[in-house]
């Protein structure tokens, strides 16, 4: 606010002074007038001018030299002797007088994070005077979707539509959001209506996306959790989001399709729901799912967090009120901070605040919460979440498909690698990756002449800006970026590192859940560098399986890695230490059985063997 202020009364001070340098030259100008035969010096400014006028009308002249000649009507010799007066007054005429503080330039101006607050402070100061300005209400809106506060953007979405077609359009989206923000559950009207389950084993997943339509790191992990819920005898059936996978790949998709002996349901109603308001998105979800309920008559509702976090879970709320079935939510990311991509503003909105008070809402109301480590059970707990509400539920890893093996020939020499190698596989989609800090400390490496190669697997909207960061730390020459994993084989490209890295930053995501690839990498016997953040630490236990470095730090980061590629018998100690946690902890017998156990314990029965 200081710098604001300082930059005011220099504007001001400016404009000031070049007012009364204009004053002072019509005074020099006025000097000029003689002061004996007015009369006769007022008849010939007459005549000049009624002269001018002609010329004018019968466009003999042009406005620009009718405006100079304007300037000397009136003049005599005495005018002559300041001869440069016409080019002082045109440089002082023609200079354009701006201000940033003008009108509602405070708030147009204010397009950066850093500059987001003082933009709302103008708000607030100038909205009584110039609030009915659509100006001013294009750039109100603009702030309140910046900096996440819902209320104040329905309000100047609904105030400008009035005006604005465009808006208008909008205005229906941005209510949507708020009212999901307020713990409304989408209602299913009438009576409640009990399922007879149509076995005690019989789970209904409901889920954002799957496979084929969607390979990433959740739907791999979904996928492996119902092979691991099938292994120890429970029979999932998957029902994905209305209007999945319509809106990727048109309409060329089964209804109903079997994927490694699973039927997966889909809601399709035969139009894209892309753009439709997320409440009306909500209530038809719920409609359509529980049509599919009645006729598939399951014994448990299992919801996992959905896109931005809760939405699947209101979902699955508003079945459970309609036929009392129990509810299970596994958390599997916090998304609470993933309406932004300025880390600056995450958790200073309204919309965050509103998301954390909807995600409790739905964990509370849940039958029981799954979680994967102590971390994030910790932190559900710090949330008013009941201890004994939540149980920790290994994720699986396929132990067969994330087997030890040597590096890939063929991706090897595809991608010229020949020497030691670190490396990371996630998305380039979000900062929370951090795959800028394992740049930067390749840059360190190289320095120091390491021979070490460096390998980023993935794809995503930041990847131009990490291929710029390799050209600007002058690391071309030692990493390379090969795409994403194989979705049929995705432990080829995890077998072109030898030390797996992940990079994480600190965000709410990163802090309390690993990601699945550090404990792929571990099942492939490959130690693991992670940021020390109360999840990888979990995982990790520095030292034992893996070694940690101080996040976001790559001068650590290097640090870490030049240690562990000069020891080569301590790199196979941390591998095998890995592989064995993974086959103890993380196999689908370890994660099967929690399960089942789980959902025994919120049904208050003995689920059936059969099938086991």
């Amino acid at each position: 606010m200081r710098r604001e202020l300082v930059g005011m009364h220099r504007e001001l001070t400016r404009i000031v002074e070049e007012r009364e340098a204009l004053a002072a030259l019509w005074d020099e100008r006025n000097a000029i007038v003689p002061r004996r035969g007015a009369r006769a010096w007022a008849g010939r400014v007459k005549r000049d001018l009624a002269r001018l006028r002609r010329q004018l009308r019968q466009r003999e002249i042009g406005f620009r030299q009718a405006s100079g000649q304007l300037l000397r009507i009136g003049s005599d010799g005495s005018a002559r002797e300041s001869p440069d007066w016409d080019a002082r007054y045109r440089a002082l005429r023609e200079a354009k007088t701006t201000s940033q503080y003008g009108s509602y330039q405070p708030l147009r101006g204010a397009k950066t994070p850093a500059a987001y607050r003082r933009g709302v402070l103008w708000k607030d100061l100038l909205e009584q005077d110039m609030g009915a300005d659509p100006g001013f209400q294009r750039a109100a809106l603009f702030l309140a979707t910046r900096t996440g506060a819902i209320t104040e953007e329905l309000r100047w979405a609904s105030r400008l539509g009035v005006t604005d077609l465009s808006v208008r359009r909008t205005v229906a989206t941005v209510n949507g959001r708020a009212r999901e923000l307020t713990g409304w559950v989408p209602r299913l009207p009438g009576p409640v209506v009990p399922v007879e389950a149509a076995g005690s084993d019989v789970v209904l997943h409901l889920v954002p996306a799957s496979g084929p339509y969607r390979p990433d790191a959740a739907t791999s992990r979904h996928r492996r959790t119902l092979a691991a819920q099938r292994a120890a005898g429970l029979q999932p059936v998957v029902l994905t989001e209305l209007g999945f996978p319509r809106d990727l790949v048109g309409g060329d998709f089964p209804e109903t399709e079997e994927i490694d002996g699973i039927v997966h349901h889909r809601l399709d109603p035969g139009i894209p729901y892309g753009n439709v308001p997320a409440d009306r998105w909500l209530e038809d979800f719920a409609w359509y799912a529980h049509r599919r309920v009645m006729d598939l008559r399951p014994a448990i509702l299992h919801v996992t967090s959905g896109r931005r976090g809760f939405e699947t879970a209101l979902v699955a709320l508003a079945l459970k009120a309609k036929t009392g079935l129990p509810l299970v939510y596994e958390v599997t990311s916090l998304l609470e901070t993933a309406w932004t991509a300025q880390s600056a503003l995450e958790e200073d909105s309204e919309v965050y605040r509103r998301r954390l008070e909807v995600e409790r809402i739905c964990l509370l109301e849940a039958d029981a919460v799954m979680v994967p480590g102590l971390a994030l059970r910790d932190e559900l707990v710090s949330r008013g979440i009941p201890t004994g509400r939540i149980h920790l539920v290994p994720e699986a890893v396929d132990l067969r498909e994330f087997a030890p093996r040597t590096r890939d020939a063929e991706l090897a020499s595809e991608f010229r690698l020949t020497g030691p190698t670190v490396g990371c596989v996630g998305t380039m989609d979000h900062r929370r990756e951090g795959q800028e800090v394992l740049i930067k400390a390749m840059s360190l490496l190289k320095e120091r002449g390491q021979d070490v190669q460096c390998v980023l697997v993935g794809e995503g909207a930041r990847r131009d800006g990490l291929w710029e960061l390799v050209k600007l730390y002058d690391v071309i020459d030692r990493v390379v970026f090969t795409g994403p994993a194989d979705p049929a084989d995705p432990a080829r490209h995890h077998s072109l590192i030898d030390v797996f890295v992940v990079p994480r930053v600190h965000e709410r995501a990163a802090t309390y859940l690993p990601p699945s690839e550090a404990l792929e990498a571990m099942a492939m016997a490959r130690p693991v560098v992670g940021a020390d953040l109360p999840a990888l630490a979990e995982v990790l236990e520095d030292g034992e399986r893996g070694r940690v470095f101080a996040p976001e730090d790559p001068v650590d980061l290097a640090r870490v890695l030049s240690g562990l590629l000069a020891d080569e018998d301590e790199r196979v100690r941390m591998g095998l230490a890995g592989r064995r946690w993974a086959e103890q902890s993380h196999s689908a017998e370890a994660a099967g059985p929690r399960y089942r156990e789980v959902y025994r314990e919120i049904r208050g029965t003995e689920t059936s063997t059969e099938g086991a």
